[in-house]
């Protein structure tokens, strides 16, 4: 093999695996903008609560009223619903 089909087997394996590093970099890339979309959202949420403070006194009230017992087996409900939606989400992509 002469040098010049050398150097050209030598690019093209390089682009390749520039190709898929650029393919790896957009996956993480995607991971990380979900992960600030919600970092957002829980931005958003305090900053609202931040500037109503009858907004914050609303959730307190409707925690005493409700008691705080039943808000957490409601979060812990929620939260095991929202994983196996996740779940079930992740698989049916696959």
């Amino acid at each position: 093999m002469n040098r010049a089909a050398q150097l050209a087997q030598k690019r093209s394996e390089l682009q390749m695996r520039c190709a898929l590093q650029r393919q790896q970099l957009a996956h993480l890339v995607g991971d990380i903008e979900t992960r600030l979309v919600t970092t957002d959202r829980v931005i958003d949420v305090v900053s609202t609560l931040a500037r109503n403070p009858i907004v914050l006194l609303s959730v307190i009230a409707g925690t005493v009223m409700l008691g705080p017992w039943r808000i957490v087996k409601w979060v812990s409900q929620g939260a095991l619903l929202f994983n196996i939606a996740k779940r079930v989400q992740q698989l049916v992509a696959k």
